[in-house]
């Protein structure tokens, strides 16, 4: 009797993985005729399945951190996980790392924490260098190190900016924001793009002083201005920012506005990107839909409907047209939501190689 069960769920659960592929090719087919082919190329399972709630990428190494405190490095050249360290006790109530930062030279990993620990990995090993006790008690919530490794620089919620000292045996508040600090990038040895959720600043390290206000409020229209994290081009020359359905490159040299683009459906857009050697900008919008446009002519190229992710929580530039999701994804039976890292393509390219071109300010 209870032989036709088991085929019943066998069953159910064949058709449900059928009806899933068929969909994926689908909406392959759609962006062909759109004129942009998204391709998966590898999947990589996060730790224990936990929550990813930070990733930095470094040529061909994704550096995760997850809610339970633990930062994973995983090669997606044959997705294979060459460490995994815990960074935080797991009888801390507060565990999830925060901000993650990789040197240039991809030797150091700087790391946050929810309970406000700030730390320096090797990002080979993943030995813990240096350690410091919470500052402020806030949550870092960006970072990024100087080209010369000596300076971390690092945004918190209450809008602290704050310069430290690789060795983490100093550190000195630059100054303080409105609004929570949603990206912290040095663009220079002496400069500091920073954003908060109103505007982004150019800072000078040397000075500790805004250099000039890049966007504010007026450049969206004077409504529904919320920034979260700036997408950069390799040369650190111009980035893109996003609000609302609105989303503007900026050249950071001169400060004005390289190109404008509008959500095509009204969806919010949540993050973005520049890649394909900074010919093409990428966003997610609030619906988990990946949209992408040509930088130089404005056209919109296509979207990828979702692929199967309810949620897009992180947007990273691999090589070339690579780029590297974050999020949550239905499983097979389309009943439990599972954390994944995914990277995709946009396009041909190839991962052979990495170049770093990073001028200076």
């Amino acid at each position: 009797m209870k032989m036709p069960h088991l085929f019943l769920w066998v069953l159910i659960a064949t058709l449900l993985f059928v009806s899933q592929q068929v969909f994926a090719i689908q909406s392959m087919i759609q962006q062909a005729q759109n004129g942009a082919v998204f391709e998966k190329v590898a999947s990589i399972k996060s730790h224990g399945g936990s929550l990813v709630t930070s990733t930095v990428v470094d040529r061909e190494i994704v550096y995760s951190g997850d809610r339970n405190g633990v930062v994973v490095a995983t090669s997606f050249i044959g997705v294979k996980e060459l460490w995994v360290v815990p960074v935080v006790a797991s009888t801390q109530a507060s565990r999830s790392v925060t901000a993650m930062a990789v040197s240039m030279d991809g030797v150091l990993l700087a790391v946050a924490t929810e309970c406000g620990d700030l730390m320096i990995l090797d990002a080979k090993s993943g030995r813990v260098l240096r350690r410091n006790m919470p500052v402020n008690g806030l949550v870092m919530t960006s970072m990024s190190i100087s080209s010369d490794d000596s300076m971390i620089a690092a945004g918190d919620q209450s809008g602290t900016l704050m310069l430290w000292t690789s060795d983490l045996t100093e550190y000195q508040v630059m100054g303080i924001h409105d609004w929570s600090i949603n990206d912290v990038r040095f663009v220079s040895e002496r400069y500091l793009l920073v954003a908060d959720s109103k505007s982004v600043k150019i800072w000078d390290v040397e000075n500790f002083g805004v250099n000039r206000v890049i966007v504010d409020r007026d450049e969206f229209g004077g409504d529904g201005l919320w920034i979260s994290e700036l997408g950069y081009s390799n040369s650190l020359d111009f980035f893109v920012v996003t609000s609302n359905t609105q989303m503007i490159v900026f050249d950071i040299r001169a400060g004005n506005v390289l190109a404008r683009f509008r959500s095509p459906n009204d969806q919010p857009l949540m993050h973005s990107q520049i890649i394909d050697s900074d010919t093409k900008v990428i966003a997610t919008d609030r619906s988990g839909a990946v949209l992408t446009w040509d930088i130089a002519t404005g056209q919109f190229l296509g979207a990828m409907n979702a692929f199967s992710m309810s949620a897009v929580s992180g947007l990273r530039p691999i090589k070339g047209s690579y780029f590297l999701l974050t999020g949550l994804k239905l499983d097979v039976f389309g009943s439990i939501f599972l954390p994944v890292i995914e990277i995709w393509q946009l396009g041909n390219s190839t991962l052979e190689g990495v170049s770093d071109d990073r001028s200076s300010y």
